[in-house]
C-alpha cells in the first residue's frame, strides 16, 4: 500500500565446535509504531517550544529530593543564558533577580512550600548582558502520597513589553487628565493640549477607512493648529 515501515535488525554468528562460522542467526523487529510515536512526540515538543517562544512563557521544575532543576528552552531565553553554558539549580534563578526584588520572591516561595499552596509573583530579572526584564512567575507545590512537599513546578512569563505599554498608557492618561483639569479650572488654558491626546486616532482612522470603502467619500479630522490627525 506504499506505507513506509521501520525495522530493527539484530544478528550474530553461530560457530561450530571448532569455532568456525557456521551460520548467521538474526531477528527482525517491526518498530514502525514506536518510530511514528517518537516522531509524533518530537513534533509535539517542537510545537510546544515554538508556542513558548511566541508567548514568552517558560516552564520550570524543581525536585527537592535530588535538588535537580529543569528549565524549558524559553526559561533560558528569558534570563539570557544557554543550556550549554549554564546549569540551573534552585538558587541560581535568584541570582538574576535584583536585590530589591529578591527577598520578596524568596519569601513567597518559602510561604508556598510551608502552606502547600500556589504562589504568584511579579519581579525583575537582569540578564548577563545587563538587560532589565519584568517576569511573572506562577508556581505550584508538588506533594508526595503523604502530602509532604517534594518540589515545585510552574511557569515564568516575560511581560516586559506588556509592562512597558501599560506604563506608557498610564503616563498618557495622567498627562491628558492634568491638561483637562487645567482647561476646566477658572484660569485654565489649552496650553499644549492636542486633539490627539483626547481621541483615539487609530480607532477613528479604521472607521473612516471602512466608511470610505463603502461610500467612496473622503473625510478628515484637523485640529485647531491645522494638523491632520486622520483622513481618507
Amino acid at each position: 500500500d506504499g506505507r513506509v515501515r521501520w525495522f530493527r535488525d539484530e544478528a550474530g554468528i553461530v560457530n561450530d565446535d571448532q569455532d568456525r562460522p557456521l551460520l548467521l542467526l538474526g531477528v527482525m523487529v517491526d518498530i514502525t509504531e514506536r518510530k511514528y510515536a517518537e516522531e509524533k512526540l518530537q513534533r509535539s515538543e517542537a510545537l510546544l517550544s515554538e508556542a513558548e517562544r511566541v508567548a514568552r512563557i517558560g516552564n520550570w521544575q524543581w525536585d527537592a529530593r535530588t535538588d535537580e532543576v529543569y528549565w524549558s528552552a524559553e526559561m533560558y531565553r528569558i534570563v539570557g543564558v544557554t543550556p550549554e553554558r549554564f546549569q540551573p539549580d534552585h538558587r541560581s534563578y535568584l541570582s538574576f533577580i535584583p536585590s530589591e526584588d529578591r527577598e520578596g520572591h524568596r519569601r513567597k516561595i518559602l510561604e508556598s512550600l510551608s502552606r502547600k499552596e500556589p504562589f504568584e509573583d511579579e519581579h525583575r530579572v537582569v540578564t548577563p548582558e545587563g538587560r532589565m526584564k519584568t517576569v511573572w512567575v506562577h508556581g505550584f507545590v508538588k506533594l508526595d502520597e503523604e502530602g509532604n512537599p517534594i518540589g515545585m513546578r510552574g511557569t515564568a512569563q516575560d511581560i516586559t513589553e506588556r509592562k512597558r505599554m501599560q506604563e506608557q498608557l498610564e503616563e498618557s492618561e495622567a498627562r491628558v487628565r492634568l491638561k483637562l483639569e487645567s482647561i476646566l479650572s477658572p484660569k485654565g488654558d489649552i496650553g499644549t493640549l492636542e486633539l490627539g491626546d483626547v481621541i483615539d486616532p487609530q480607532e477613528i482612522q479604521d472607521l473612516m477607512n471602512e466608511f470610505f470603502r463603502l461610500t467612496n467619500i473622503g473625510m478628515a479630522i484637523i485640529d485647531l493648529k491645522g494638523k491632520v490627525l486622520v483622513g481618507t
